[in-house]
């Protein structure tokens, strides 16, 4: 809960900072990378000012209450003053008081967090996943969703505004996302993440067509995409994003992004067979949704959490998707093995709001952008029979009922 004794006492430990780093010079321990974007410290030094090099490189503190991105309220992406690598987006940034840039939540994937021992203290430093610059700090007196705040170095950032992408379903709004996904780890030669499908080859053994819908819950990576596609899909009914494989108690966003819970990201899909049969879902789920091949992991994305799974309800969905597997893996469709594993659902638990429908709700947002925004264009060009425009929402859902 965010109180002013929280924020006063964030105050108070960040101006202590400050001056430990400005008078102490002991640095924080960089973690050793290996990083996309790499510079010699003469070389760092000729790329930014010398305020940007004493935070990024040094690991310096600017002192408080003297950064414009203070009061920057326009919607937009802050990004990294080293890289220029989407860090914050503006619906995350909040005022915190403390006189740094405060944000809830980072993109996805874009920072990484590293113990900080120095001065005393046992803190958690942010650092910036592509040139390791260091950013500022996370505590845990933030406000909700999310309970976190990223104290950041106001010189460590640029600010890059969307006001004039403004126009959402526009040519402008597209091309937007087209830049900010032109910006995120793309390096000489690397595609887009999106551009990597696989076609693969419906089931032999399907389904029959019943009158009663039917759920399943998917797991492939970081649920936001894999809602995304299943919301956009004829015959779904609902696509609600949650966790499934471990206990109640650690089914939230916190605990299971440590990746020892057990629980995977996944998304429980309920559909109308008379629509569309398990053999299309699971077509489009190996086809679009996620690469099967990969173990723990899906793009930027690592740990146990981000597994390929599929939790089945029934014993016919189980062995359909079984055969399905020993088909794809016998016809060697993709270059490696599949490891996605099979298990009977034993429970899902939804997860938190602002994680519902989150590719619509953020189309701008540089992850969704770049990593989900492509799945669900690949669904309506590989699929276009099974793909509808208007998504079905958890919102709209719940609004109905």
């Amino acid at each position: 809960m965010m109180t002013r004794r929280t924020l006063f006492g964030g105050a108070i430990a960040g101006l202590g900072a400050f001056v430990a780093t400005r008078f102490a010079g002991a640095p924080v321990a960089r973690a050793a990378g290996p990083f996309e974007i790499k510079h010699t410290d003469a070389e760092w030094k000729k790329l930014l000012t010398a305020e940007q090099y004493y935070v990024l490189r040094e690991e310096g503190t600017e002192a408080p209450f003297t950064s414009p991105l203070n009061h920057e309220k326009r919607k937009g992406i802050f990004a990294c003053a080293g890289c220029d690598l989407p860090l914050f987006d503006s619906d995350a940034k909040f005022e915190s008081g403390t006189g740094w840039p405060s944000f809830w939540m980072p993109i996805k994937g874009a920072v990484n967090e590293i113990p900080d021992r120095s001065f005393g203290m046992t803190r958690t430093a942010v650092e910036c996943h592509r040139c390791g610059g260091h950013l500022g700090h996370v505590f845990d007196d933030g406000p909700k969703p999310t309970g976190l705040r990223y104290c950041m170095n106001g010189v460590a950032l640029t600010f890059k505004p969307a006001a004039a992408w403004e126009s959402k379903g526009s040519r402008s709004m597209k091309l937007y996302h087209f830049l900010l996904a032109a910006t995120i780890l793309i390096s000489p030669g690397c595609a887009l993440a999106g551009e990597t499908i696989t076609m693969v080859p419906p089931p032999a053994v399907d389904q029959t067509a019943s009158a009663k819908p039917e759920t399943i819950v998917l797991a492939g990576g970081c649920f936001w995409g894999v809602q995304g596609v299943y919301q956009h899909m004829k015959g779904v009914t609902s696509a609600v994003s949650g966790y499934s494989g471990g206990k109640k108690e650690t089914a939230n966003y916190e605990l299971v992004s440590n990746g020892d819970t057990g629980h995977a990201e996944s998304v429980e899909v309920t559909f109308d067979p008379k629509v569309v049969s398990l053999g299309k879902i699971l077509q489009v789920y190996f086809s679009v949704v996620h690469n099967p091949t990969e173990l723990n992991r899906q793009g930027p994305d690592s740990g146990t959490q981000y597994r390929s799974a599929v939790f089945t309800t029934s014993s016919e969905q189980e062995k359909i998707t079984r055969a399905y597997i020993a088909q794809l893996d016998k016809a060697k469709v993709y270059s490696g093995p599949i490891v996605t594993k099979v298990s009977s659902l034993e429970e899902f638990y939804p997860a938190e709001a602002y994680h519902q429908d989150y590719a619509t709700i953020h189309p701008s947002q540089p992850y969704i952008a770049y990593y989900d925004l492509p799945k669900i264009e690949n669904l309506s060009k590989l699929f276009p029979r099974d793909y509808r425009d208007n998504p079905v929402l958890v919102s709209e859902n719940k609004a109905s009922n």
